[in-house]
Formats: C-alpha cells, sequence, structure tokens
C-alpha cells in the first residue's frame, strides 16, 4: 500500500500541500515514506464525530512530517493551493470505493478543482478481480467518437471532459 506513483505526482513540486480525511494506516505509512524523500504539508480534516483526522495528525507528526487539521467544513477551500488529495478506502473496486463520510465530497471538488485524488489502501480491502491479473483492461461500455485512455484504476476511460480528464462508462472521472 505505497504510493508507488509519487515520484511523477510530484515532480516540479518544489513543497506538496496534501489534503486527507479520516485515518487510515496505509494513508499514513505513504505520506510518512513521501515525506521522507520529498518535503510535504499536509492537511487533514478533523473527520468528526470521531476525530479521526486529529488522530493522523498527530501519527504524521510524530513521525516527523508537517500535518494541521482544519474543520470538515473547510477542506475544500485548501483546494486552489493543493498538490494532490490522498485518501484511505474500506473497500476498493475496479470503478467505485469508499471511505469516510465527506471523502466523496473532497474528491469531487478536487476533480473539478483539477487536483488529482489517490486512493490508497492495503490489498485486503481490494476486490479479488483487482488483483488477479487481467490480460485486456475492461473497457467502457459506450461508444465514443474519442479514443480511449487507460484510467488509473485499471478499466478504460471514454469521452474527453476537461482540463486532461477523462469520464468512464459509470460518469465518473479520471485524470
Amino acid at each position: 500500500d505505497v504510493f508507488y506513483g509519487h515520484a511523477h505526482a510530484l515532480q516540479g513540486v518544489t513543497r506538496a500541500r496534501v489534503l486527507t480525511v479520516s485515518h487510515s494506516g496505509s494513508v499514513a505509512r505513504t505520506l510518512t515514506v513521501l515525506a521522507g524523500e520529498h518535503p510535504i504539508d499536509v492537511i487533514c480534516s478533523e473527520s468528526l464525530p470521531g476525530g479521526e483526522g486529529l488522530a493522523l495528525a498527530r501519527d504524521l507528526q510524530r513521525a516527523g512530517v508537517s500535518a494541521e487539521v482544519v474543520a470538515d467544513a473547510l477542506i475544500t477551500t485548501y483546494l486552489s493551493s493543493a498538490t494532490a488529495v490522498v485518501v484511505g478506502a474500506d473497500a476498493l473496486a475496479a470503478q467505485w470505493w469508499t471511505n469516510k463520510a465527506g471523502t466523496s465530497g473532497l474528491a469531487a471538488a478536487a476533480w473539478f478543482a483539477g487536483v488529482p485524488v489517490y486512493v490508497i489502501t492495503s490489498r485486503d480491502k481490494a476486490a479479488s478481480s483487482l488483483l488477479t491479473p487481467q490480460k485486456h483492461a475492461p473497457r467502457c461500455a459506450r461508444s465514443h467518437p474519442e479514443p480511449r485512455r487507460p484510467m488509473p484504476s485499471g478499466g478504460a476511460c471514454a469521452r474527453r471532459q476537461g482540463r486532461g480528464s477523462y469520464s468512464c462508462s459509470q460518469g465518473r472521472g479520471h485524470n
């Protein structure tokens, strides 16, 4: 559950600003590794009522990572200066993932702002179909005039949207 694409994602960035929601061991480990290789600031939403974001910020600070907590309602206001959104997942499949309330809202706002969203989780939370090697990636069921391009989840994207993003057959955007 280490963020393998981090070098490319942070290319040309002097100091990265990463937004996140809730607490995830996978996210904490990934951000700690990332901070050891590249200067980053992590902005955690407090994730009430459980306060999981507070716990994540404390864990990151103990590991020497710059982390601060903001109110849940304010997390999207940091998108204009964000390098990426990195979140965990309670479950992951080819076309969807789920996490704490508020995560999908942040991901949607990030997509509209052109900020990449990375979902990081352990293998035990991934659908078995994602762990089985496939000869060919699944394709979008709709017919589109523009060429298809592989999407990060291993499926195929179809219609070009804007800012280099694509929409899959389920209407979800991908960079």
